[in-house]
């Protein structure tokens, strides 16, 4: 980006506050659209207008919650931004969620966890277009708080035909990237599961950026006295990996998102590692897809996915004692976790380990544990993943 564009972009993105009706709830009929200033092309309606001395303070409510009904054509891009030409970031502190007739578009945390930045790390408009009907449409739109700041833009629904606005193109490398972890018994790069997950991600994202995380992933042995010890050490090698790989990610790309994949004994590592993140740094785990989860809990309703049999846990909550945990309810649109009828593995039963007996599990296609490609869970995955990226606007 030009020194004097971001120049520009930086002072535009300097402030935002409260609006002084706080976490109220309304419904607005906007004024019908006026031509931008300089742009006859473009269409611009107003949302509200700036406000630049009140201070908002920090709150895990809504401070600004408001429904508009806006108008869409049809066609043509539609932005959120903070003036007319809808060049300049909407820049609501810390955080907006946008609803289109009561769904969530877009969740967008504008800043850093410390509360020391002067400067959002969006920077540019948020385009909303392909989440509107022709006609009139429902847009809520809420801003949260998690620092105390002072001043605020206007905002405004920009609409114009295709080719009047110039596209944010971010660089792709600091964009998204996704962590592949492979289940036991496999020992080489993503293995099977993971590594069709990761070659069907990449058809549906662009630029999508890939890696593997390569750590013990020990196949089952269940009559080797020291198994349960071994399976603990494996998957903390997988732990370590994942953390060093994520870190590295985040020095590197601060803003960037990950989507994150894990079969059998790679979806437990990837749990853990989520467990231990920041809260700022969960908020950048895009996605994540487990399939033979063998931490899988029906207390995760949410998240559960496939056509399992309700009531039946993982094999290490049922046989080794583990503890069943949820994904934290504000992440959990973003998580899905795959078990398929007869996987002991992630719905322990006695009547379903026969098949799978004689591990590793990855060569015998009669054990459902296996199967998560064939029987079209992979595929069934991609759309939750592509919807969350579109969410988050990074894609």
């Amino acid at each position: 980006m030009p020194q004097n564009r971001l120049a520009r972009l930086i002072r535009k993105c300097a402030s935002l506050a409260v609006m002084a009706l706080l976490a109220t709830t309304l419904t607005v009929a906007v004024a019908a659209p006026s031509q931008a200033t300089g742009n006859p092309a473009l269409s611009a309606t107003k949302l509200f207008d700036a406000i630049p001395t009140y201070s908002a303070p920090p709150s895990t409510t809504p401070w600004f919650d408001k429904t508009f009904t806006v108008a869409y054509p049809g066609t043509g891009p539609a932005y959120l931004s903070s003036d007319p030409t809808g060049y300049y970031v909407l820049n609501p502190f810390d955080r907006l969620q946008v609803f289109v007739g009561g769904n969530l578009v877009a969740d967008w945390e504008f800043w850093e966890d410390n509360c020391t930045q002067t400067v959002s790390i969006m920077y540019h408009s948020l385009e909303i277009d392909q989440f509107l009907k022709a006609g009139n449409n429902q847009l809520t739109l809420k801003f949260f708080n998690k620092c105390q700041r002072r001043g605020s833009d206007a905002g405004y629904v920009v609409i114009g035909p295709p080719g009047t606005h110039e596209p944010y193109d971010p660089p792709s490398t600091c964009l998204v990237k996704f962590f592949g972890v492979r289940g036991s018994g496999e020992h080489e790069a993503y293995g099977a599961t993971i590594g069709a997950l990761e070659a069907a991600l990449k058809v549906n994202v662009a630029n999508l950026e890939s890696a593997y995380i390569d750590y013990d992933a020990i196949g089952v042995s269940p009559f080797d006295p020291k198994y349960s010890a071994n399976y603990v050490n494996s998957v903390q090698t997988g732990i370590n990996a994942l953390n060093i790989a994520l870190t590295a990610y985040w020095r590197t790309c601060p803003n960037g998102y990950v989507v994150l994949g894990g079969y059998s004994q790679g979806a437990e590592v990837i749990r853990k590692v989520f467990y231990g993140l920041k809260s700022a740094q969960q908020s950048h785990v895009a996605s994540a897809v487990f399939f033979g989860d063998p931490l899988f809990s029906p207390k995760d309703a949410t998240i559960n996915k496939g056509n399992y049999t309700p009531g039946f846990q993982g094999i290490d909550i049922a046989l080794y004692g583990d503890r069943a945990t949820t994904i934290p309810t504000k992440w959990s649109q973003r998580f899905q976790d795959y078990c398929t009828y007869g996987d002991p593995v992630c719905n322990y039963n006695l009547l379903f380990v026969p098949p799978c007996f004689g591990f590793p599990v990855t060569v015998d296609l009669a054990c459902p544990h296996v199967r998560y490609v064939d029987r079209g869970w992979v595929d069934d995955s991609i759309p939750g993943v592509v919807n969350q990226l579109r969410v988050l606007h990074v894609m």
